[in-house]
């Protein structure tokens, strides 16, 4: 059960009883016979800020990001690595290929381009002025309401394997209405603001890979729901490996072999 996996990390997570539930969403969600869990000290991330300060960030550093640019192929050289693009080549010693569900089609046969794939997600911003709804809400079907500013909630995601496509589909945006609005009646009345989609890349062994699949030449990808939290730190790992030569003893356990290896179950 996932509220034991938790708990055990975290001692103040607590299984809520209905008035418990009531209490902490204002009485604006309906549990409809379901069990509830509170986690008090999860947070959220405003990924567009997040995106801005990042590029900021490499800005200041006199970084230069090359936009509209894909890469074709990346070739090995006597001394680092020649990447083939639509825009020209361009040379390194060291190569990180963090090409999200298409890493596999540049590092192959290191990775199989199968062994990660794309998920299609969807995600709709709405607006509700007087839903007063504070707490983010995550159901075990993928759903999830997160309350954004100026009345505003966000409401994802569906998962479409194996789909590429661009857009909100009607199905996508009618089962995100549905579910929210089932946990949180009064999202009925939302008014529609935004809508997206992204792919997302998920390994098929449940286990995302960071390795150095040949000399110089890594590979990071498949985290799924869960790269952009984590990027930080896996960012601060790859720059401490890049600078010392040696993988970060937390990098252990995703190398590509070991992925396929230990593939998870359930």
């Amino acid at each position: 059960m996932q509220y034991q996996f938790l708990k055990q990390y975290n001692d103040q997570i607590e299984l809520l009883t209905d008035s418990r539930l009531c209490e902490l969403t204002n009485d604006k969600v309906m549990n409809n016979g379901k069990q509830a869990m509170y986690i008090p000290d999860d947070h959220q991330v405003n990924a567009n800020r997040y995106t801005k300060a990042l590029l900021e960030s490499i800005k200041r550093r006199n970084v230069e990001r090359c936009y509209h640019t894909e890469v074709h192929h990346i070739e090995s050289l006597k001394q680092g690595y020649k990447v083939k693009t639509q825009n020209g080549s361009f040379y390194g010693k060291k190569v990180i290929v963090a090409g999200g569900a298409w890493s596999g089609r540049l590092v192959s046969p290191h990775l199989q381009s199968h062994n990660v794939t794309g998920v299609k997600g969807e995600a709709l911003l709405v607006e509700h002025p007087t839903l007063n709804l504070n707490t983010t809400l995550f159901m075990t079907n993928g759903c999830y309401i997160i309350p954004k500013l100026q009345h505003r909630y966000m409401i994802g995601a569906t998962s479409y394997f194996d789909d590429y496509s661009v857009g909100v589909s009607s199905v996508g945006r009618d089962w995100l209405l549905h579910q929210a609005s089932t946990i949180v009646p009064q999202l009925k009345d939302s008014q529609m603001l935004h809508e997206w989609s992204g792919i997302r890349p998920y390994s098929k062994e449940e286990r995302s890979v960071m390795d150095e699949v040949a000399q110089d030449l890594f590979v990071i990808t498949g985290h799924y729901r869960n790269g952009i939290l984590l990027s930080p730190y896996i960012g601060a790992l790859m720059c401490e490996w890049l600078l010392t030569g040696q993988r970060p003893e937390d990098l252990q356990d995703f190398r590509i072999e070991r992925s396929v290896d230990n593939a998870m179950h359930y």
